[in-house]
């Protein structure tokens, strides 16, 4: 009131008026509201997004979850198995790059600025990889991978993972990408490790290929929920319609990858997606709707923590200090 008087602008008494009553009127009801979106409103994550979490995960697991979206995301790599990678460390070490060692092959840092300018760089002695990714190939040891397909390559992490990871197993490697743009990338990529796949510009969705693969992996579009670390613009510019749109996308290219799966043969189902419409509701339809001669493969509770596998056998891995979010799901097709 006293600024309006200042401000030479007494008409503006009467709103300032109306509006300190009505919050004293309805004040318990409004601080009842503050209180419910709490989380939303303290981690910057939009009301629905949230109230959909707590339905799917419950309120402690989307407490963490928002809160571990905030944080400064880190970069993980996977070292290629051609180099040194000791040496690699070291040498990363003397540069005064702060490393977090997680496995032989695998290293974390918390801030990679000047890292692809470097030498080791520039020859492919590492791709970038969540950890959570990191630990997919880990969950195929024991199946059949002689013949190998990628659907959705670009820019292709996983392709050259399962490569350095199978190379004595893989004779076949094939990639296929649809965009020119992206596919231009996962060329230049193919270059850089020396890979032995061979790319195809081609829609998962309408595969003209005639080949059988004893591995098909579909590392499908979707709203990328599980990487807001690193892409929080997705807070704001999902839609809760947007999980169902991607969910007829992300089955119409198990429908087209379906068919060149061998008898016998599995296909890898893996998002950075943690909304149930585009994973456990993906494999669901296609399992018991629409292709009954496939049969999930649950992964062994031996490979995986409580908290990352799911009662059905799902790899599910939520944000935290250290990861991503991502879903994986192994199907078989009968003979």
């Amino acid at each position: 009131m006293e600024l309006a008087t200042l401000l030479k602008k007494p008409f503006l008494k009467g709103f300032i008026n109306a509006n300190l009553r009505g919050f004293l009127r309805d004040k318990e009801t409004l601080q009842q509201s503050l209180q419910q979106q709490a989380l939303t409103i303290q981690t910057s994550h939009e009301d629905w997004m949230v109230q959909q979490w707590r339905q799917q995960f419950g309120k402690k697991k989307t407490a963490e979850i928002c809160h571990a979206n905030n944080q400064p995301p880190t970069i993980s790599l996977l070292l290629n198995p051609a180099f040194d990678g000791q040496a690699l460390k070291a040498d990363l070490k003397q540069q005064e790059f702060s490393i977090q060692e997680n496995a032989p092959n695998s290293i974390t840092l918390d801030n990679p600025t000047g890292l692809f300018n470097t030498t080791w760089a520039q020859q492919g002695a590492f791709l970038v990889q969540d950890l959570a990714f990191q630990k997919i190939p880990g969950l195929l040891q024991s199946i059949k991978k002689t013949k190998v397909l990628d659907a959705c390559a670009a820019p292709g992490g996983k392709l050259f993972h399962l490569e350095w990871s199978f190379s004595s197993e893989i004779e076949q490697l094939v990639a296929l990408e649809p965009s020119e743009k992206r596919l231009q990338r996962l060329r230049a990529n193919k270059d850089t490790f020396k890979s032995k796949a061979k790319l195809y510009q081609m829609d998962a969705r309408n595969i003209t290929l005639e080949e059988q693969f004893d591995l098909a992996v579909v590392d499908a579009p979707c709203s990328g929920t599980g990487t807001l670390r690193k892409h929080p613009e997705i807070k704001w510019s999902r839609q809760k319609s947007d999980f169902i749109k991607n969910q007829e996308i992300q089955l119409a290219i198990l429908e087209g990858v379906s068919k060149n799966v061998t008898p016998g043969g599995h296909l890898l189902y893996v998002t950075c997606s943690i909304e149930k419409e585009e994973n456990q509701d993906v494999v669901e339809i296609f399992l018991k709707q629409r292709h009954e001669e496939f049969q999930l493969i649950p992964f062994s509770a031996d490979l995986l923590s409580p908290e990352e596998r799911t009662q059905e056998g799902y790899y599910q891995c939520f944000p935290s200090q250290r990861t991503m979010g991502a879903f994986a799901a192994l199907l078989q097709k009968k003979k």
